[in-house]
């Protein structure tokens, strides 16, 4: 278990920038952004940044599931006009 203020050793400076914009530990930004947003596209929209550096954090502070993006749906034969 980490210590208390061990995991501010890995945060960024543009993390800490988001916090003071924000008013709110990053953990807890990516947390209800995770919640709201199905993408880390519109996750690194919504916070400004690049959609690695959001896939990073939000795999950095344990928000693993379902970042992948869907596939394409396959064309279904016998649909044409």
């Amino acid at each position: 278990m980490a210590k208390k203020g061990q995991m501010n050793q890995h945060k960024t400076t543009l993390m800490r920038l988001i916090e003071i914009k924000r008013g709110k530990p990053i953990e807890e930004i990516l947390r209800e952004l995770s919640e709201e947003y199905s993408l880390v596209e519109e996750i690194a929209a919504v916070l400004g940044i690049q959609e690695s550096t959001a896939y990073k954090w939000l795999i950095q502070f344990g928000f693993e599931k379902r970042w992948v993006k869907p596939e394409p749906a396959p064309e279904q034969e016998g649909t044409r006009s």
